[in-house]
C-alpha cells in the first residue's frame, strides 16, 4: 500500500510552485517593472528579481536533494510574499493582459523544457519498464536533432511558407507590400510579368524573414492582383549558394473607388487585441476603399511576435486586399524591437511620417513620438523626439513648397491628416509639446484638410476646428461625469481643422464607464467623403452607430458627425 505524502513534503512541493509561479508572473510583466524602480532606484526591479529566481532554486533544491526545514521556512516566506506582489502587480497592470499572458507562455514552455530535464536526470533513471532504452534513444535524438536545427546553419533546412500574410501600405505613389517567411530568404512581389525585389544596393536580400517591396502604386492598380513570392537560401558561400524551393500565394487587389465618394474605417489603441476591431472595422464590407491603423496596435514591440500581431492586425482587416495606411503610436516605441517596427509597416525608410495618395484622397501621416519630455524617467536617457518632431515641422514646409505636386496636385478632392497623438490639442501639463504642435498645425492649416484622424486618449470625441492657441479646453460634466475642473484639461493648439479621436475599447462614449480590458469591446471611426458632405460615425462591433457628444461645448452630435 502507498504511503501517503507527508504535510512536510506537500509543503516542499507547494514551497517550490510558489517560487517558480512567482518568478513566472513577475518575468511576464518585465516590460512594466521600471514602474517599481522610478521611484526608489532603477537597479530595484532587478533586485527583486534576483531575490525571486536564488528563492525559487533554493526551493526547487531543498524538495528534489535535501530537506532543510529553516531553508523551508525561508523560501517559502519569500516565495509567497513574491507570489502575493506579483499577482497585485499584475491585476494593478490589467489593461496589459494580454501582453502579459503572451509573456508568461512563452516563459511557461522554458519551465516545461527544464522540468523534462530534471525528470530525465532524476527520475528516468529510476524508472524500469518495458522499451526504456527506446524510449532513451528517441530523447537523444530529439535533443540532438533540435539543437542542430536551432544553433547551426541547418536551420536553414526547415520547411518554407508563408507565416504572416500580406498587408499593403501606401506611402507616397507607391504601394509598400509586407508579409513574413517561416525562413530566412528572398524575397519579391510580381504584378503583370514584372518583379519587384526586395533588394539591398543591388543584390537580393537573402537573411530576412520580414519581406518589403515597394511597387508603383499606379502598376498594382492597373492589374490588381499582385503575387507574394519567396525562396529560401539553403546554402550562401564565397562561390557558391544553394538555393530551397518558391513558395508564393496571390491576392487580389481592389484600389481606390470614387465613383461613390470614399468610405474608409479607421482604428487606433487595440493594444493586442486583434479579432474584436477585425469585426468592427468590416462596418463597410466589400465597400470600404482603404483602412486607417492609428497608431498603439500593440502595447509593447518586445519581441517578433508582438510585430508579426501589427502586420497581422492589418492583414487581417485587409485581407491584403486594399490599402493600409499606418500611423506609429507612443506604445509602438517601447522596447528592444521597436527599432525594427519600419520593417512591418509603411514608412519612409524609417521615419513614420510621409503623405500618401490613394486615388481622390491627399494624405499626411505625422509621428508625435513618445507622449512625455524626453527627460521623462521611463525613457532612460534614450529620447530625442524634440529633435524627431522638428523635422516633422522642416518637412511639412517642404509639403507647401511643393503643393502643387502634393496637396494640390490634379485630382485630389479630399485631404486628410493622421497622427496618433493629436494635434489640435496638447494636455495642460504638456508644455514640452505645446510649441511644436502650434508649429505643426500653422502648416497644416495651409492645406486645406478636411479631418485628423488621432486616437491615444482612448476616448471618442470630435475636436471642433477652430480653437484659437492657447484657448483653455474644459470637459463638461455631460461628458466627463464630473464637476467642471478649475484647471484646463487641454490647451488648444491653434488647428483651423476639425480631428476626430477614431477608437475606444468599449460600447459607450461615456468614460464614466471603464474600458475592456479583454478586447471584447470596440469602438471605430467609419469616414464617408463625398462632393456633398464629409461625415464621420462611430460605430462598435456589432454594427450598431453611437451617438455621440462634443466634450467641450454643448454639443450633441447625434449618430452622424458632419466635418
Amino acid at each position: 500500500m502507498d504511503k501517503k505524502p507527508s504535510a512536510e513534503k506537500i509543503l516542499y512541493v507547494v514551497d517550490t510552485v510558489a517560487g517558480w509561479q512567482a518568478l513566472l508572473i513577475y518575468l511576464s510583466m518585465h516590460t512594466m517593472l521600471g514602474f517599481i524602480g522610478h521611484a526608489t532606484f532603477s537597479a530595484l526591479p532587478y533586485i527583486l528579481g534576483a531575490l525571486i529566481v536564488a528563492s525559487a532554486v533554493t526551493a526547487t533544491v531543498i524538495t528534489l536533494a535535501k530537506n532543510n526545514k529553516i531553508l523551508l521556512i525561508v523560501t517559502l516566506t519569500v516565495n509567497g510574499v513574491a507570489l502575493i506582489g506579483s499577482l497585485a502587480y499584475f491585476f494593478a497592470m490589467l489593461t496589459h493582459f494580454r501582453s502579459f499572458l503572451l509573456s508568461g507562455l512563452s516563459i511557461l514552455a522554458f519551465y516545461v523544457f527544464v522540468a523534462i530535464v530534471v525528470y530525465l536526470i532524476f527520475y528516468f533513471p529510476k524508472q524500469n519498464f518495458k522499451g526504456k532504452n527506446l524510449v532513451a534513444a528517441v530523447l537523444c535524438a530529439v535533443l540532438v536533432g533540435g539543437a542542430l536545427l536551432n544553433f547551426t546553419d541547418f536551420r536553414t533546412l526547415r520547411i518554407n511558407f508563408i507565416s504572416d500574410e500580406a498587408a499593403v501600405y501606401a506611402v507616397g505613389d507607391e504601394y509598400q507590400i509586407v508579409w513574413t517567411t517561416a525562413t530566412e530568404g528572398m524575397g519579391w512581389v510580381e504584378i503583370g510579368g514584372e518583379s519587384y525585389y526586395d533588394e539591398y544596393a543591388g543584390s537580393k536580400r537573402t537573411n530576412e524573414k520580414v519581406h518589403k517591396v515597394s511597387v508603383p502604386a499606379e502598376v498594382l492598380d492597373e492589374h490588381k492582383s499582385y503575387t507574394v513570392c519567396s525562396r529560401a537560401m539553403l546554402s550562401e558561400q564565397g562561390f557558391s549558394g544553394l538555393n530551397g524551393y518558391k513558395v508564393s500565394k496571390t491576392y487580389s487587389f481592389r484600389p481606390v473607388d470614387d465613383s461613390d465618394g470614399i468610405q474608409a474605417y479607421a482604428v487606433s489603441d487595440s493594444h493586442d487585441y486583434n479579432g474584436i476591431v477585425k469585426k468592427t472595422a468590416d462596418y463597410y464590407g466589400d465597400k470600404t476603399d482603404f483602412i486607417v491603423i492609428a497608431g498603439d496596435a500593440v502595447s509593447f514591440v518586445d519581441t517578433e511576435t508582438d510585430l508579426a500581431r501589427i502586420l497581422n492586425l492589418a492583414h487581417s482587416l485587409t485581407g491584403g486586399n486594399i490599402p493600409v495606411v499606418f500611423a506609429r503610436g507612443n506604445h509602438e516605441v517601447k522596447c528592444p524591437d521597436a527599432e525594427n517596427l519600419h520593417k512591418y509597416v509603411g514608412s519612409e525608410g524609417e521615419n513614420f511620417y510621409y503623405t500618401f495618395r490613394l486615388g481622390s484622397v491627399w494624405g499626411v501621416v505625422l509621428d508625435m513620438g513618445e507622449d512625455h519630455a524626453d527627460d521623462w524617467y521611463e525613457f532612460y536617457d534614450t529620447a530625442v523626439y524634440n529633435n524627431y518632431r522638428a523635422a516633422q515641422v522642416e518637412f511639412l514646409d517642404e509639403i507647401i513648397a511643393s503643393a502643387d505636386s502634393e496637396y494640390n496636385a490634379e485630382g485630389v478632392e479630399y485631404r486628410i491628416a493622421v497622427c496618433h497623438i493629436p494635434t489640435a490639442m496638447v494636455g495642460y501639463s504638456s508644455d514640452y509639446m505645446y510649441d511644436v504642435a502650434v508649429k505643426i498645425n500653422e502648416r497644416l492649416n495651409q492645406m486645406n484638410l478636411d479631418v485628423m484622424l488621432s486616437g491615444h486618449l482612448h476616448q471618442i470625441f470630435k475636436i471642433e476646428a477652430g480653437y484659437e492657441a492657447g484657448r483653455p479646453l474644459f470637459y463638461r460634466t455631460e461628458y466627463s461625469g464630473k464637476e467642471v475642473s478649475a484647471t484646463p484639461d487641454f490647451l488648444a493648439a491653434g488647428a483651423n481643422f476639425p480631428t476626430v479621436l477614431v477608437s475606444r475599447r468599449s460600447d459607450v462614449q461615456s468614460v464614466t464607464e471603464s474600458e475592456s480590458k479583454f478586447g471584447y469591446k470596440f469602438i471605430g471611426t467609419a469616414l464617408e467623403l463625398t462632393s456633398e458632405e464629409k461625415t464621420a460615425r462611430y460605430t462598435d462591433a456589432d454594427g450598431q452607430v453611437l451617438f455621440s457628444i462634443n466634450p467641450f461645448e454643448n454639443i450633441d452630435y447625434g449618430k452622424i458627425i458632419v466635418l
